[in-house]
């Protein structure tokens, strides 16, 4: 596809890097992104006749010609031509990644190839290929305040690296392309080793050589590198425990497994076959599901940039004698900043980052959620306590920094995201820990609805900014949190059946009365015609519609999702959700989505597109796929002189580098429409369906029903005719329409 900035990060590891090569440029840093520095990557080939050719992220040497890029789920290649000479040359950047492996996934290192084919044909230009034509590449480094030095095929770096983030939130360092230069900093390192032996240094001494064959393009001459990073030191507080908790210095959770850079080289280098195999499994496995190629782009751009903005942490436990904790003895912390905003998981991001948490590491969910429980205060009106906005801000997670609290809305995504996290996985450790805890968020949302019209009047502000009509931000009276309000009551009622004690029964009970009460209330005042009403409350007209009743708006059952994917029967009737959903699609959708409410024209938000997707996809809605005006949005900001990552809204806002794109891995699950309860009631305590469309041929991955260790990955096969057979096998799944289990035979 055509060049455009592009990320490639380390779970949790910080270490990234951000291809900009409109700005001929790579920014880079072991501490990622917004602490990242300019560094030209010269990077190419020196042509037969002595001209040397680089990839766009230099301003040395002549540019390669037709430079292009392919993204896939863990990679990125860079590939130009010689206008000469018809050679290909190619650059690939893997990051490895398989769910669950702690090690490969931490491991702060990214394997780079080089290949160079003769190509006989380009642009009618014919060129038989010369026998025995070798030529010169070369990967060199210049990069602001580092110390480079090159010996015994490795390339050293050293710099340091401070902890201040830069104002321009969104864009590092634009005009002076320096950090800011007070506050503190770490060391960090970095090391790229060339696995080829023959690799030199270069005259210069700041980078490496070699002298390589042209190959025919199926022939496998490689140069092979891999580029490690490591920090030792803390780079972020993190407070631990309820009320006023302590507060600890947290490092990478990768210096327990690896203390020195040495050691990151040792283990890269070891396992690095065995990485990459496994690495590569998983893009097959995502290149294969069924999505067009605009959502094949934003499942692999949304991962980059969910990447990018993870903290993967390891502090003292409280637990452990007052001298610093061994390695094998900290607490592990996992958080995901909100790209230009700068927030700590975002609670009601974490309900979008949840298509990856389900789909491919429940535990850390689980992480998630714990961390919040610590984070609640006391709500004496109601008797019950709100759950924190966030976990804090850049490297200061020790506390809630948004300055609009939204309770109601916080409370909700809480409990939401624990009845799925709990039923999805069967773990029902959480409950029987928090279930005074779960009571108190419950009886705050009960409190909630002042004038029992089934609508909270109270707490109701929401995240959404002062741009954003009132009626959508903070209306008493809003149709999308009095939905989210009844979901999180029944979840709170389910969740409190596990609690191991009879305790919290008349809690229970009551919170599931109040949300059969309020589902006809809200049905009677807020549904017109064809949709739901944004909100009912007429205080809150607004001078561009004084009717709201006309006010379409794609939020209103946003709430429904989380728990249909767990087999919970949806709130509202399915066929008033299908009618709002359509409804609202046909009124609001312009070049790049749809806006969030026909009040606000400019106003969109991809990932909550994409989540209304998905809930259309569960409930059999059958649409147009609306990735390529999603696509050309993220299109848009990452060309020519844009370099934005993952933008969730139009430019009427400023959401960059953004990890709510994350919603994108949502494909993966509401493709085969897969519903898991594993505390379903029945023989076995599980249930687990799929009801795939049955169109066209397709392989969808299951990978929630994986056996990660033992490499062994369910597929949903959709044959030429309709069927459906599962390959691989673990749980009983059941396919909608067949009687017996799905290894026994196929379905039309």
């Amino acid at each position: 596809m055509q060049l455009m900035s592009w990320q490639i990060a380390r779970l949790g590891s910080r270490f990234g890097m951000l291809f900009e090569p409109y700005k001929q440029r790579v920014m880079h840093s072991a501490l990622g992104r917004l602490l990242d520095r300019p560094m030209d990557l010269c990077v190419g080939m020196v042509e037969p006749d002595g001209t040397e050719r680089t990839l766009p992220f230099t301003s040395i040497g002549k540019p390669l010609v037709n430079c292009e890029q392919f993204e896939r789920f863990n990679s990125i290649t860079y590939r130009g031509y010689s206008g000469k000479h018809n050679i290909r040359f190619e650059l690939n950047i893997h990051s490895p990644f398989y769910p669950q492996d702690e090690k490969l996934c931490l491991l702060p290192v990214f394997y780079l190839e080089f290949r160079v084919h003769h190509v006989i044909h380009a642009r009618w230009r014919q060129q038989a290929a010369e026998e025995d034509m070798n030529v010169r590449l070369f990967l060199r480094i210049n990069r602001p305040d580092t110390q480079v030095f090159v010996d015994d095929g490795q390339i050293h770096m050293r710099y340091d690296n401070h902890l201040s983030f830069n104002a321009d939130r969104s864009s590092p360092f634009p005009e002076t392309n320096l950090p800011p230069s007070d506050g503190p900093t770490v060391t960090a390192l970095e090391r790229i080793v060339s696995l080829n032996p023959e690799a030199e240094p270069t005259p210069e001494g700041d980078g490496l050589t070699i002298t390589m064959p042209v190959t025919m393009p199926d022939q496998g001459t490689k140069w092979r590198l891999v580029w490690c990073a490591h920090v030792a030191e803390p780079i972020a507080k993190v407070k631990r425990g309820a009320g006023e908790g302590e507060v600890y210095d947290a490092s990478f959770r990768y210096v327990d497994h690896w203390p020195t850079i040495d050691e990151v080289v040792d283990e890269a280098l070891t396992t690095r076959d065995d990485h990459l195999a496994h690495s590569r499994r998983i893009e097959k496995l995502v290149q294969q599901a069924p999505m067009n190629i605009a959502q094949q782009h934003l499942v692999s751009q949304a991962w980059a940039t969910y990447l990018a903005n993870t903290f993967w942490l390891s502090h003292e436990d409280p637990g452990v004698a007052e001298e610093k904790c061994p390695a094998g003895t900290r607490k592990s912390w996992f958080s995901v900043i909100e790209g230009s905003r700068l927030l700590q998981s975002n609670l009601n991001a974490e309900c979008n980052a949840a298509m990856f948490y389900l789909g491919m590491w429940p535990q850390l969910l689980k992480m998630v959620l714990s961390q919040f429980m610590e984070r609640t205060k006391e709500h004496e009106p109601s008797e019950g306590v709100i759950v924190e906005h966030d976990l804090g801000s850049a490297l200061n997670l020790i506390g809630s920094t948004y300055d609009s609290p939204s309770p109601a809305d916080q409370n909700a995504d809480l409990l939401a995201l624990l009845q799925t996290y709990t039923r999805w996985t069967g773990d029902t450790s959480l409950v029987r820990d928090h279930y005074p805890l779960i009571t108190r968020l419950g009886m705050y949302l009960f409190w909630a609805d002042r004038d029992h019209s089934g609508f909270p009047s109270v707490g109701v502000s929401t995240t959404h900014g002062s741009r954003y009509s009132p009626a959508f931000r903070s209306s008493p009276k809003q149709t999308y949190l009095a939905v989210k309000r009844v979901v999180a009551l029944r979840a709170a009622a389910d969740l409190l059946k596990y609690a191991d004690t009879p305790d919290v029964a008349p809690a229970a009970k009551t919170f599931e009365h109040a949300a059969e009460e309020a589902v006809p209330k809200i049905i009677e005042e807020a549904w017109y015609a064809d949709h739901f009403m944004v909100c009912v409350d007429p205080a809150f007209a607004t001078d561009e519609s004084q009717d709201l009743a006309n006010v379409y708006c794609i939020y209103n059952a946003n709430a429904e999702l989380l728990p249909f994917m767990v087999g919970m029967p949806t709130a509202l009737p399915e066929e008033l959700l299908v009618k709002d959903l359509v409804s609202g699609k046909r009124e609001t959708m312009r070049r790049y989505g749809c806006c969030n409410t026909t009040l606000e024209t400019d106003h969109l938000r991809i990932s909550q597109n994409l989540w209304r997707d998905m809930l259309a996809r569960y409930l059999h809605v059958r649409w147009k796929s609306s990735a390529s005006h999603y696509w050309d949005m993220q299109v848009m900001c990452n060309t020519h002189l844009q370099s934005k990552g993952f933008v969730d809204a139009y430019i009427t806002d400023n959401l960059a580098h953004y990890p709510r794109g994350i919603t994108a891995l949502g494909y993966l699950l509401a493709g085969p429409r897969l519903i898991i309860d594993k505390l379903a009631p029945g023989a076995g305590g599980t249930y687990i369906t799929i009801d795939p469309d049955r169109t066209a041929p397709a392989r969808f991955p299951l990978m929630p029903l994986a056996d990660w260790k033992a490499g062994k990955v369910p597929i949903a096969v959709v044959t030429e005719d309709g069927a459906v057979r599962i390959e691989s096998e673990i749980d009983r799944i059941i396919v909608h329409g067949q009687d017996k289990p799905s290894s026994e035979g196929l379905i039309g």
